[in-house]
């Protein structure tokens, strides 16, 4: 039997939050968050803005599956030597607090689709 560990890392919209500047940057973002392979080689930090409702957070969004994260939990997760991920990095004239997408590189099909097979769909 394999177990697997699930981790959910998410931000809460009450905090500071993070948008992009330019509607056609988001789109090529989500675009590129969608592949599985690595993107920091192609990556060109895009603009983004930090919506400041007075409460800093270090999980600041959620795109296509990427987190927007600052610096500080870049650093906690490379000192545990996390494999498949990748940081990309964001531009914003916010601080001088340096932001990322967390960008998770291990995508894995988790659904046996066989074991749908005999269950009946309802629809209303």
């Amino acid at each position: 039997m394999i177990y697997l560990k699930i981790w959910l890392l998410d931000y809460h919209p009450s905090f500071n939050t993070l948008d992009f500047n330019d509607y056609e940057d988001y789109r090529k973002v989500n675009d590129l968050l969608s592949q599985k392979q690595p993107l920091a080689k192609e990556w060109s930090a895009v603009n983004v803005k930090i919506v400041d409702k007075g409460r800093p957070s270090d999980i600041l969004g959620r795109f296509n599956g990427a987190l927007a994260v600052s610096s500080a939990t870049k650093e906690i997760l490379l000192r545990h030597n996390i494999d498949n991920i990748e940081f990309l990095p964001l531009r914003t004239d916010f601080s001088e607090e340096k932001y990322y997408l967390l960008h998770v590189l291990n995508i894995l099909d988790c659904i046996e689709s066989n074991q749908f097979q005999n269950h009946k769909v309802y629809q209303r």
